[in-house]
Order: C-alpha cells, then sequence, then structure tokens
C-alpha cells in the first residue's frame, strides 16, 4: 500500500496570532514604519537595546490576539505545532497564552532556524510574518505563506513572494493548498482501491478455474 502523504503546517504565533510589533511599540511609545521587518526601524533598534524583555514573561501573557482562535480551528486538522523564534525559556508562557486565548493545542516549538527545523519534524508548510523565514521555507522545498498583519502594509506585489501573501489563515490560498492535498490523498486512495479490487478479482476468477 502506497505511503499517503500528510500536509504539516507548522504556524508562527507572533504578529500572526500575537500583536508582538504593535506591543513593543505601546511599550516605548513609539510609532513604527510600515515595513516593520526593517532592523533599522525603531522596533529593531529597541530589540536590540533591551534585549531582558524577551526573556520577561508578562510581556509575552499580556499580547493581544490579532487573529480569531476559530480562524486557526479552521485549518487546525493540518496545524502540526506552533513555531515561534522567541526564546526556549518563554516557551512555557507562549503554551500558557495560547491555551487561554482559545487557540488549538499543540506543541510550541523555539526555534532560530524555521526551515531546518520544519524539515526536521516533518511540516511541509510554514506560516509566516518575516520574510525571511518564507523565503528560507520556500528554498528548502517546502511550501510556505507570508503572513500580513493590518499593522504591516509593504507591497509585495511583482515580488516573488507576491503569490505567498495571505492577510488571513482563512484565505484562498490556504484553502487551495489544503484543498489540493486533499485531492492528492483521494486519488492515491482510489488506485488502492481499484488494485485491490483488480487483485480480488483475479483472485476470485482463479478459485473458479
Amino acid at each position: 500500500m502506497s505511503k499517503l502523504p500528510t500536509l504539516r503546517i507548522a504556524l508562527d504565533i507572533d504578529d500572526v496570532l500575537a500583536d508582538f510589533i504593535p506591543a513593543i511599540n505601546r511599550k516605548w511609545e513609539m510609532l513604527e514604519p510600515h515595513d516593520h521587518w526593517n532592523s533599522n526601524g525603531p522596533s529593531g533598534q529597541a530589540l536590540i537595546d533591551h534585549k531582558d524583555l524577551m526573556l520577561d514573561p508578562d510581556f509575552w501573557y499580556n499580547l493581544n490576539p490579532i487573529t480569531l482562535a476559530s480562524e486557526v480551528a479552521q485549518i487546525s486538522d493540518f496545524v502540526y505545532c506552533y513555531i515561534t523564534s522567541s526564546p526556549q525559556d518563554v516557551v512555557n508562557v507562549r503554551r500558557k497564552w495560547l491555551a487561554e486565548n482559545g487557540f488549538p493545542v499543540r506543541p510550541v516549538i523555539s526555534s532560530a532556524d524555521k526551515a531546518l527545523t520544519m524539515t526536521r519534524l516533518g511540516c511541509n508548510v510554514l506560516i509566516d510574518d518575516n520574510p525571511l523565514n518564507v523565503n528560507k521555507a520556500l528554498a528548502a522545498g517546502h511550501n510556505a505563506f507570508l503572513f500580513q498583519p493590518w499593522y504591516n502594509d509593504v507591497d509585495h506585489t511583482g515580488t516573488p513572494l507576491s503569490p505567498h501573501v495571505i492577510k488571513s489563515l482563512t484565505d484562498a490560498k490556504v484553502f487551495s493548498l489544503i484543498d489540493t492535498f486533499k485531492q492528492e490523498v483521494n486519488d492515491i486512495l482510489m488506485k488502492q482501491q481499484q488494485k485491490e479490487s483488480r487483485l480480488q478479482q483475479g483472485s476470485n476468477l482463479i478459485k473458479k478455474l
């Protein structure tokens, strides 16, 4: 019997589910440029100047959700884990935040190289807000979507990332990938059933001889 393919989504937390950049801006009363992945921007410099914040459980626990738990529930059959660049030391508080905000229970993985971690875990889809992570996942042969929260309005039109941009976990691009996967599984199962049926017919014919 052929091995059935699996669809495993690695889902980022910060600026996909939680308002990480707005929380940084609120803390230091900063205005952020539209491209919050510009490391020369205020929030990038703030993180350099205040690395201790990354180990502050209260900071992580008090983030606000930017995606409804009900949206994640719609793809939860395929969400294998939450994957985050936040330190391993705060994984427990990240897990608590997810649970208390109603998100499906899944492992929380801290990773400095998400594409590599995906390969190790057998994940093949990344949803992340960092273009670098998305590009690395694509280069590693994975599927990937670049999530753009409402506060990041960089225009990727005409760039290689354009086909991968989503602004919601219920984006048609996500469901199209899921539907393609389901069809692939159905096709394999149908071929297996047809093969088994032919074998059974052959066996019955032999018995009649």
